[in-house]
């Protein structure tokens, strides 16, 4: 899925495998190794969670965060903070422009 969640589960593979680990000697489970593996998990989860477009660190996901910086920025321009309302001011800007236009013809 990701890097993140591989080097997770390959860290806890490791450190189940070091025969000098005391919970490895006793036979007993590594904390340590359960809570990375946990993580993995969890990570996934909300990874499966997000939309295809912004799941993991591929180039989609780049530009699609570039894509929401962006809108936000012209959002915050316009005065709004959602999509329907900045297509709104967007409109009513070009009418505006328009009757000023028409004005001095």
């Amino acid at each position: 899925m990701s890097g993140l969640v591989d080097r997770l589960r390959t860290r806890a593979t490791i450190r189940r495998a070091i025969p000098s680990r005391r919970s490895v000697q006793q036979g007993k489970p590594d904390i340590l190794a359960n809570l990375l593996d946990e993580a993995a998990a969890h990570i996934e989860t909300l990874e499966a969670l997000r939309p295809h477009w912004a799941q993991g660190y591929s180039d989609d996901s780049v530009a699609a965060q570039a894509t929401t910086a962006a809108l936000s920025q012209l959002w915050k321009l316009l005065g709004v903070d959602n999509q329907t309302a900045a297509v709104q001011r967007l409109t009513d800007i070009i009418e505006a422009r328009h009757a000023k236009q028409e004005e001095t013809e």
